[in-house]
């Protein structure tokens, strides 16, 4: 049974695939005051001041968080594991969904019961094939309900149940849950940090969130690739059902711009893609525009220009309206194993769309082992940090071209993405460390030494 467990852990399943274990995920993101950093911890965010010192503040079982523009509050998604029927049952399930359920239930039931020990493995590969092909075609609604009726069957039938399995069947199928998602508005009062509300929730997991900015909405990637802007009032609009994880909001927060896959099996089989960079019109004024496939007349959605994209790929609107996006340039025809580069590229959007290239093949070559899909610009938008594969840390400024390597050398991997406190300042690991780098007077101070053992193992081994 281990690997039909396997199969149907949604989300998650869905978000080790795109990061593979190499990519860094970890986060320590400054409020962008630079007074504190919130820091991603085993059991939940944790923050320290300017000086890194851990202050009192927690989130317990926060996952994701992103700052709003005020240093005073921020959003934060919360996590619970879903571990038995009757919780999952009482708590979470209309009619309809248990009725959906008890389809499979029923299907379970008839396949498992009284049959030989032969048949039980052909059942046990059925349903194997029915999670990987229900994942394949993005169906995540019939996976959920599949998972439902294990859970339903496993823990209301487990003297039926229980006898039919081996003894490590048995404890694979009793690790069987689900993640329960919620996103939550909190803010800083004092010596105190208070949650607001619920605004949203759901079984897909939510593994991104932007908020925008004036911090009176959000963006949600999920981990089905769906894309969901959701208001602090609890409002919200699907954008996409294929779209990228890293989109981004317009300065003054009207309009999006994010990547959508022209597949419509989504992203599970592949890690580049072909899709349109979109400009989508979220806001009329205040109101969130509810429906997504309004009148034309309205230019509420335009295409930009056709990429090749990963699922990390980031993008960034500046303030004077241009759009800084990556994108694997391939010449077609080409042989199956052809070198496809990675490139920045600078979008011009008014009048007639212009789009021109950041790297020139020689900033390419040097940073061959750099994620350049995950670019990370500068508040002041002037310089772009870029991690490698290895660790090392490489800074362009985006006027001169002029390339920077501040670790030119390999270093132990480590799961942390670089930061920005300020304009100047640049958080990012060295080995056993992490520190904050001052990029006028290449300078760098420490901030990990008084941080517990436990989270700088957290933040700095890779998976």
């Amino acid at each position: 049974m281990k690997r039909f467990r396997n199969t149907i852990t949604i989300s998650t399943a869905f978000f080790v695939m795109i990061f593979a274990g190499c990519i860094p995920t970890r986060q320590l993101k400054w409020a962008p005051d630079g007074s504190m950093a919130a820091i991603q911890s085993k059991n939940g965010v944790l923050f320290c001041d300017s000086a890194g010192l851990i202050t009192d503040f927690k989130i317990p079982n926060a996952t994701v968080i992103d700052w709003c523009p005020d240093s005073k509050s921020l959003y934060a998604v919360t996590s619970e594991e879903i571990s038995t029927w009757d919780q999952l049952k009482d708590d979470y399930l209309d009619k309809n969904k248990i009725l959906q359920i008890n389809r499979y239930v029923k299907e379970i039931q008839t396949r498992f019961f009284g049959k030989t020990r032969q048949e039980l493995e052909s059942a046990n590969k059925y349903f194997t094939e029915k999670a990987e092909a229900l994942t394949k075609q993005q169906d995540y609604q019939e996976l959920f309900y599949l998972t439902c009726a294990i859970m339903q069957v496993r823990d209301s039938q487990k003297d039926k149940v229980k006898p039919l399995l081996t003894e490590k069947e048995w404890k694979d199928i009793e690790k069987i849950s689900l993640i329960r998602s919620q996103l939550s508005k909190y803010t800083i009062k004092g010596n105190q940090i208070i949650a607001g509300a619920t605004i949203w929730e759901d079984f897909d997991g939510i593994f991104n969130i932007v908020s925008n900015p004036n911090g009176s909405a959000v963006l949600i990637w999920s981990g089905t690739g769906q894309l969901i802007a959701v208001c602090e009032n609890g409002k919200s609009r699907v954008i996409s059902q294929h779209a990228n994880a890293l989109p981004a909001w317009s300065p003054i927060g009207q309009d999006i711009v994010y990547i959508e896959s022209n597949i419509n099996s989504g992203m599970v089989d592949s890690p580049k893609q072909l899709g349109n960079l979109i400009k989508e019109k979220i806001f009329d004024g205040q109101d969130l525009i509810a429906d997504k496939n309004v009148d034309s007349d309205k230019n509420t959605r335009e295409i930009l220009a056709r990429v090749m994209f990963s699922p990390i790929a980031q993008i960034k609107f500046l303030n004077d309206d241009k759009i800084i996006f990556s994108s694997t340039t391939t010449e077609l025809p080409a042989i199956a194993d052809a070198d496809e580069k990675i490139n920045l590229f600078s979008l011009s959007h008014y009048g007639s769309i212009s789009i021109k290239p950041m790297l020139t093949e020689e900033l390419q070559l040097k940073l061959k082992d750099y994620y350049i899909d995950l670019f990370i610009l500068s508040p002041d938008q002037k310089n772009i940090a870029i991690v490698g594969h290895d660790g090392q840390v490489a800074l362009l400024d985006i006027k001169t071209k002029e390339l920077k390597m501040l670790q030119d050398r390999k270093i132990q991997k480590n799961n942390l993405l670089p930061s920005w406190r300020s304009n100047d300042e640049l958080t990012f690991a060295i080995p056993g460390k992490i520190v904050l780098y001052n990029i006028k007077t290449a300078s760098q101070k420490i901030l990990s030494d008084s941080w517990p053992a436990s989270l700088q193992d957290y933040l700095l081994k890779p998976e």
